[in-house]
């Protein structure tokens, strides 16, 4: 965690600057350009950057590796296409013609954002952490620092745009240079396209399943920037983009950390037979204690202290930010059930469960937008929120409870009925005849 803490701590204190340098509108045009990056970027690599964690060779993961690589470059590839064919209809259809401009340059944040994360699983299966401590805290000298030099020059949406971009190149850049000079002998020596199709088609599941769900899951987060401008204008979007990182940045202090930690030691206990009922319960119970004093905090004191460090113009982010945190703080902690789902083979039941999140998120926002202010459909997005993650982390709960006592049935059953069995534990355990 220590170089996402720092990471952070960089973010946060580029963020007075920056609040002070654009205003909500130009936050609002750059909300709602990274939704539409962030929606895409999420299915770059169909998922198959999941499935890193799984394969017991190494020569397999090599070969998943590769395939993830190809599939994002082809995604951002398709990606950019598509804007640059449609940029208009997607801009005026937004109502957010403002955009139109600057889509050309999403493709460039697709493919650096969607290799991030396969490496980021890439080295979390070595169990080399280190490399995104080293890559985030890049990440956050030179994003916001490209941001505030843009500003000053003058520069308005376009600034903050193509200052994401420079951080997120060279953050991704530290990473697989890392990745290069450590790992690059094992994936070369085991890259093979035949290899790749088997292997593609394995894992199927992640492209069937868990891409979509993937999809709906960024879909539904940033919905709310797509719809909000449509309803309320851009600079509403400014306000909740904000709100939300306001939010975010502490949570994800820890979430980011754990994600990939958490992913590497849970698929690590899955293959081996192990507890991994216990290692769910006891993670999620962590962060739900984790997670309760920072958020009844933020809850109180979010409208100030948006107005004091950000700025006046900003208190209505923290208005925002004391609902956002509701539904932030129970989806935190559902990090351990989204985990298991994806391990445990769920990848079906997830994306329905998926689809119904979506829907729901986007009637709450419609509805807001057609009789509602911008902040009581903030507030019904967050309620939305709320059930769906109290809702998964019970479901998850409950079949990884089942399966445990299934287990621990055929286990006892196994002991009583083999005599050479129960007999050698007798002994093991200083019993005798």
């Amino acid at each position: 965690m220590t170089g996402a803490v720092l990471a952070r701590a960089i973010g946060l204190a580029f963020v007075p600057v920056l609040s002070r340098i654009f205003t909500p509108a130009t936050y609002g045009e750059f909300g709602v350009l990274m939704a539409i990056a962030s929606i895409v970027s999420c299915v770059g690599a169909l998922r198959y950057d999941m499935a890193l964690m799984l394969p017991k060779e190494e020569s397999d993961a090599a070969n998943i590796l590769g395939l993830s690589v190809i599939l994002i470059a082809g995604i951002s590839a398709i990606a950019g296409i598509v804007f640059l064919a449609f940029g208009n209809r997607i801009g005026l259809l937004l109502r957010t013609p403002e955009i139109i401009p600057w889509l050309w340059l999403l493709p460039f944040s697709i493919f650096f954002m969607g290799l991030w994360q396969t490496l980021l699983s890439w080295s979390a299966r070595r169990k080399q952490f280190h490399r995104a401590s080293i890559s985030q805290v890049a990440q956050a000298l030179t994003g916001p620092g490209a941001q505030v030099s843009a500003g000053l020059a003058g520069a308005n949406v376009f600034g903050l745009i193509i200052g994401r971009i420079i951080g997120d190149f060279c953050g991704t850049a530290v990473f697989a240079r890392q990745v290069f000079k450590s790992d690059w002998p094992l994936i070369r020596g085991s890259l093979s396209l035949s290899r790749m199709k088997g292997l593609a088609r394995e894992y199927k599941n992640f492209p069937l399943f868990a891409a979509p769900q993937s999809f709906m899951n960024t879909a539904s987060q940033n919905v709310p920037a797509l719809l909000l401008a449509y309803f309320f204008g851009v600079a509403v979007v400014g306000y909740y983009s904000i709100g939300v990182r306001i939010v975010q940045l502490p949570l994800q202090l820890v979430k980011g950390s754990l994600a990939s930690v958490l992913f590497q030691k849970s698929s690590e206990v899955y293959n081996s037979g192990g507890d991994t009922y216990g290692l769910f319960k006891k993670t999620t119970l962590g962060l739900i204690g984790i997670v309760v004093l920072p958020s009844l905090l933020i809850a109180l004191v979010a409208p100030t202290a948006a107005a004091i460090v950000l700025g006046e113009q900003w208190r209505t982010a923290g208005e925002y930010s004391r609902w956002l945190v509701l539904w932030m703080a129970v989806g935190f902690c559902n990090l351990p059930a989204v985990l298991f789902g994806q391990i445990y083979r769920r990848q079906r039941t997830l994306l329905c469960v998926e689809v119904v999140l979506l829907v729901f998120r986007v009637l709450a926002i419609v509805l807001g937008g057609m009789f509602c202010t911008a902040l009581q459909t903030v507030i019904l997005y967050s309620i939305v929120g709320i059930v769906y993650n109290t809702f998964l982390i019970a479901w998850v709960w409950w079949f990884m409870r089942q399966h445990s006592q299934v287990l621990a049935a055929e286990s006892t059953i196994s002991y009583i009925s083999t005599p050479e069995v129960s007999t050698q534990r007798i002994a093991e355990e200083g019993g005798g005849l």
